[in-house]
């Protein structure tokens, strides 16, 4: 192969490497800002009463509150709040732990200040005591709590029972998610590896035709 080939192909695996080297440069610069972002947030959550269950054994009624729900079943109580912190777990993982704060004395007030006469009925039997379950339904399985599991349908059902004397409790969400950018960076770069044997490929073949016709002439 001619010096002149040799330089050509030279040349283009030079571009094509410092191209290389810039997108990848740029990913890990996007992927580092995004896990920067996510090292840490906080947001507060409207409490929802998502209804009764009845103890006849018991003789008590439990009231379900959440933090999903639509406006009408709001109950009327100091939000809670959530603080997430975000955790690496090596190159393309990381984990959330969410801690949400809630105050039960709180909740029970407003829950036991809603109730109707009807909603301390059932099947003709008049109950007394009230018992408050808060409840985290979510449909991954990824998702653990520091509460009670259960598996409904599609549905895990994380349960906490609430003291009413409690003024404050708090509920560790965890959850492990995939680190896209880092996925997208490595794909990215390996098709641009790719890309870089096809054109070498093609200026080698280039080259041997050149040579060729030199020859020929």
């Amino acid at each position: 192969m001619s010096n002149s080939a040799k330089n050509c192909i030279k040349r283009g695996l030079s571009a094509a490497f410092a191209a290389i080297i810039f997108i990848f440069c740029v990913f890990t610069l996007v992927a580092c800002d995004a896990s920067d972002a996510l090292r840490s947030s906080s947001s507060e959550y409207p409490l929802h009463l998502l209804g009764f269950s009845y103890s006849e054994e018991e003789s008590v009624v439990y009231g379900v509150v959440g933090i999903s729900g639509s406006d009408a079943n709001l109950i009327d109580c100091p939000k809670a709040s959530a603080t997430a912190q975000y955790v690496d777990e090596g190159p393309f993982f990381y984990r959330r732990d969410t801690r949400l704060i809630l105050d039960p004395q709180a909740i029970y007030s407003a829950v036991t200040g809603a109730m109707t006469q009807e909603d301390w009925m059932h099947d003709g039997l008049k109950y007394k005591e009230l018992k408050i379950v808060f409840r985290y339904d979510t449909i991954y399985k990824s998702v653990t709590t520091d509460g009670q599991t259960v598996k409904s349908g599609k549905h895990y059902l994380h349960s906490y029972m609430l003291e009413s004397d409690e003024s404050e409790h708090t509920v560790l969400i965890s959850q492990r998610t995939q680190n896209t950018a880092n996925w997208y960076s490595v794909l990215i770069l390996c098709m641009l590896i790719v890309g870089v044997a096809v054109v070498a490929a093609v200026l080698a073949v280039k080259g041997k035709i050149w040579q060729r016709k030199k020859r020929k002439e």
